[in-house]
C-alpha cells in the first residue's frame, strides 16, 4: 500500500504502521489507511473484550433558549433573551425586537435556562455550519444528539455515540474550553488524535473535534470574529478577532505536519467521493496564506502564495490573481461587515468579517 500523498507516493512498511505516519513525508495514517496496512500485513488488532453495560435512563437534556437577532445573527439567551422578548432593541445591534408589540411578560414556564453552554459548528452531512449550544458539565451522548441531528440523514451516524460519550468543561474567567472522554466505545477525538479520561483536553477554536464521523469545532462565543467556509464541503471554522493578528492557511498541512483542521472534516464529508478527494489533493500541504489584524476602526487583510503554488483568484479585494509570495495588502472599515472569496481550481473558501455592531 502506498502513502496516501500524492507528492510521495512511498510504499509503506510496518516502520511507517508503528509511527503512525509515512517516514518519508510524515503523512498521518487515517485509521482507515492503518486497518487496512493491518491487514495487508497480516497484523491483527487487540479486541477488547465484550461488555454489556446497562443503558442508562435519564431524561434528556434541555438546551437553553435563544433566539437569533436577524441583525448581528448573535443568539439571544438569557438576560439578553428577556429583553428582547419585551419589546426592547437587539443589546448588541439596536435591531428593532419583532416581540415590540407584544407587551405580555414572560411566565415562569418560558424563562430561559441559566445552564451555562457552549456554541458549536457542526460540520457533517447537510446540516454542515449550522450552530447551535452544547450544555457544559453535563454527560452527552446519543439521546441528547437526537434533539439537535433530527434528520433521517443522521440517524446512522448517531449510532456510533455512546450513551455517555463526553463532557465539555468550559473556564468563565480564561474562556476556554476543553472535551473529557466518558470512555466511549468508538472514541473521541481532537485533531485526529484519540483523547482518554479523566483529565479533559483542551479545544481551541480552529480545532476540530470528531465524534466517531462526527465533525464538530468551536463557534465564537461573540462578534468580532472570522468565519471561514470551504464552499464545496460547507465545512466552517470560526476564530476570534481581537488586536492580536490572525493568521489562516489554506493548505492541507499545518505548521506541526499535521493535517489543518478544514483538511481532516473536508477529507471526512467527501470519503464516499473518490472524485471529490481528487478536488482536495489539488491543495498542496503548503499553499495560501492570509493574515488578519485589526487596528482601531480598521482592520487589514495580507494575502501570499507559497513559492511555485498553484495560483489562486481573488475576489472581494481588488480582484486579482495571487502566484507569487510577495504579500498584498488591503485595509477595510472594522465598522462594516466583508466577505472575501479564494478560488483555485474547483476549490473555494470564504471568509467573512462578522461585524460587532455594538461598536459602531
Amino acid at each position: 500500500m502506498q502513502c496516501t500523498d500524492p507528492d510521495c507516493s512511498r510504499e509503506l512498511a510496518e516502520a511507517d504502521l508503528a509511527a503512525g505516519c509515512c517516514q518519508e513525508c510524515f503523512e498521518m495514517l487515517d485509521p482507515t489507511v492503518v486497518l487496512e496496512l493491518r491487514k495487508s500485513m497480516g497484523i491483527e488488532t487487540y479486541s477488547p473484550p465484550e461488555i454489556q453495560i446497562p443503558e442508562k435512563q435519564e431524561a434528556p437534556i434541555s438546551l437553553p433558549l435563544f433566539e437569533q437577532c436577524p441583525g448581528c445573527f448573535v443568539d439571544l439567551m438569557t438576560n439578553d433573551l428577556s429583553i428582547w422578548r419585551k419589546g426592547l432593541q437587539c443589546p448588541y445591534c439596536q435591531e428593532p425586537s419583532p416581540h415590540q408589540n407584544d407587551h405580555s411578560s414572560l411566565s415562569s414556564a418560558e424563562t430561559p435556562s441559566e445552564q451555562q453552554s457552549v456554541p458549536f459548528i457542526l460540520n457533517s452531512g447537510s446540516n454542515s455550519g449550522t450552530v447551535f449550544n452544547l450544555p457544559v458539565s453535563q454527560e452527552l451522548g446519543r439521546n441528547d444528539f437526537r434533539q439537535i441531528l433530527v434528520k433521517p440523514e443522521y440517524d446512522q451516524r448517531r449510532q456510533f455515540l455512546s450513551g455517555e460519550h463526553f463532557k465539555i468543561h468550559f473556564d468563565a474567567i480564561s474562556q476556554s474550553v476543553s472535551i473529557e472522554d466518558l470512555g466511549s466505545l468508538n472514541g473521541t477525538f481532537i485533531n485526529g488524535r484519540k483523547i482518554v479520561g479523566p483529565l479533559p483536553h483542551p479545544l481551541t477554536h480552529g480545532d476540530v473535534l470528531n465524534l466517531h464521523d462526527l465533525s464538530f469545532c468551536l463557534g465564537s462565543f461573540s462578534p468580532p470574529a472570522i468565519r471561514v467556509t470551504h464552499e464545496p464541503s460547507g465545512v466552517v471554522t470560526e476564530h476570534p478577532f481581537s488586536d492580536i493578528p490572525l493568521k489562516l492557511h489554506f493548505g492541507r498541512s499545518n505548521s506541526e505536519g499535521g493535517r489543518e483542521s478544514w483538511f481532516r472534516m473536508a477529507q471526512v464529508e467527501f470519503s464516499q467521493s473518490q472524485d471529490k478527494l481528487d478536488q482536495l489533493e489539488t491543495i498542496s500541504r503548503s499553499h495560501l496564506y492570509i493574515e488578519l489584524e485589526r487596528q482601531q476602526n480598521q482592520f487589514s487583510l495580507s494575502v501570499w502564495n507559497e513559492v511555485a503554488k498553484p495560483p489562486f483568484e481573488v475576489q472581494g479585494m481588488d480582484e486579482f490573481t495571487i502566484t507569487t509570495p510577495e504579500k498584498v495588502t488591503q485595509k477595510f472599515s472594522s465598522n462594516e461587515s466583508k466577505s472575501i472569496i479564494f478560488t483555485h481550481g474547483r476549490n473555494s473558501f470564504e471568509v467573512a468579517y462578522i461585524l460587532d455592531k455594538s461598536t459602531t
